[in-house]
């Protein structure tokens, strides 16, 4: 049995994103419309049955953090979303127990990507940070 579920260490990456200043909203699902921005939402991305750090069988697990503003001005979307991706990487490595969430591991400093999605009609500009949480099996 797993120390930490998907659920709290979700959660408290959620609360994590919720702190960085700029993001309007965090929710746990892919929105069908932007309603307001910029807006974040976690996915989970993958997960694996891995060798945590110092040794520790567990797992890791990946999460998404998509954050996105609809784009009606392109330099001022890029401005907005470049300086939110890399405080949710900051938030991240100040706070790599989520809190308490993720008690027999750490997430580790994420990595990231840039893009375009559509949303109906609204094409949108997003910046993905990918952060991975090892947590340790209790056996």
């Amino acid at each position: 049995m797993a120390a930490d579920n998907y659920t709290s260490v979700r959660d408290g990456l959620h609360a994590t994103v919720a702190t960085v200043t700029g993001i309007k909203a965090v929710l746990d699902y892919e929105p069908s419309a932007i309603d307001i921005h910029p807006l974040a939402w976690i996915l989970l991305d993958s997960f694996e049955r891995a060798g945590a750090p110092a040794g520790q069988i567990g797992r890791r697990v990946r999460f998404m953090v998509r954050v996105a503003a609809p784009v009606q001005d392109s330099k001022a979307a890029e401005d907005e979303l470049i300086a939110i991706a890399m405080m949710v990487g900051d938030a991240v490595e100040r706070n790599k127990q989520f809190s308490g969430a993720i008690t027999k591991g750490i997430a580790v400093p994420p990595d990231g990507r840039a893009g375009w999605i559509n949303m109906g009609a609204t094409k949108v500009r997003v910046v993905d940070t990918f952060v991975s949480a090892y947590v340790k099996y209790d056996f």
